[in-house]
């Protein structure tokens, strides 16, 4: 099971708290505002993660520190680049075995027309500057480039796909 777990955007999650282990439990968030919050959420429901303010895309975690690390809704507010950056960080904190399970908004390919449209407009629409990019990646590959294995990417709703997951294990050896 997981013993140490890190996610990163842990401002306003409070129901992705149940199940994560006790006492092992770390979290960045990028900005003041929302590492606070999540500290106080934190303390006023008795959880006891760790929140700390720091970019996801270069912590000061050790290596193979966590058996998972996770994010809520982060990369699509990210260019292409950091989201990158955070795959490579998140592969480094790993720890041989340790999974990544990222949920984020479902790749292009992945919908209808429909829902691309609906989707698409947020680029524009509501000032979402990285969402198409998003969109348009290629996780998976992304994610074997960086050195995992066993990738997936699903969704969790059969019509909008969404939440749309990310997952892969950083290798054993």
């Amino acid at each position: 099971g997981v013993r140490r777990a890190r996610r990163g955007g842990v401002a306003l999650t409070p129901e992705r708290e149940k199940g994560w282990p006790r006492g092992g439990g770390h979290g960045n968030e990028v900005g003041r505002n929302g590492a606070l919050c999540g500290h106080a959420m934190a303390g006023r429901n008795g959880w006891s993660w760790t929140r700390r303010q720091m970019a996801a895309e270069h912590t000061d975690y050790p290596d193979a520190g966590f058996d998972m690390v996770s994010s809520d809704a982060v990369l699509h507010e990210l260019p292409v680049q950091a989201t990158e950056a955070v795959l490579r960080e998140a592969f480094r904190v790993l720890a041989p075995g340790g999974v990544i399970l990222m949920e984020d908004v479902p790749p292009y390919r992945e919908i209808s027309d429909f829902r691309f449209i609906l989707s698409d407009w947020e680029t524009e629409g509501r000032g979402e500057p990285y969402w198409r990019e998003e969109g348009n990646l290629d996780r998976t590959e992304l994610c074997r480039r960086i050195g995992f294995v066993n990738v997936d990417e699903f969704g969790l709703d059969e019509e909008t796909k969404y939440p749309w997951m990310l997952r892969a294990v950083k290798p054993a050896s």
